[in-house]
């Protein structure tokens, strides 16, 4: 990937967020899950992004991304993309 489209990415993710806060849900728990959603994808994104390009600054795609970079917790987004892109290990039936 390259620049423009890290770009893109991040715009579709802060694009999302400026929507869903500019226009409430019926359930502020319903708007808080979307919004934790987001920032989940956008910084699991991240962190898979920065594994295949070591010039890739987490930091500043998430800012770009409409996140709070500086409170996202690397070690719970190691661990929830490592669970996501593992490939799960299928028991013997």
């Amino acid at each position: 990937m390259h620049k423009k489209d890290f770009e893109i990415v991040a715009l579709v993710f802060r694009s999302f967020q400026e929507v869903m806060t500019a226009k409430p849900l019926a359930r502020a728990t319903d708007q808080m899950l979307a919004l934790r959603v987001l920032k989940t994808v956008s910084s699991g994104l991240a962190y898979a992004l920065a594994k295949t390009n070591p010039l890739f600054d987490r930091s500043r795609f998430l800012t770009a991304c409409g996140q709070d970079a500086s409170t996202i917790s690397e070690e719970l987004d190691a661990h929830q993309v490592k669970m996501s892109i593992e490939p799960k290990t299928q028991l013997a039936v």
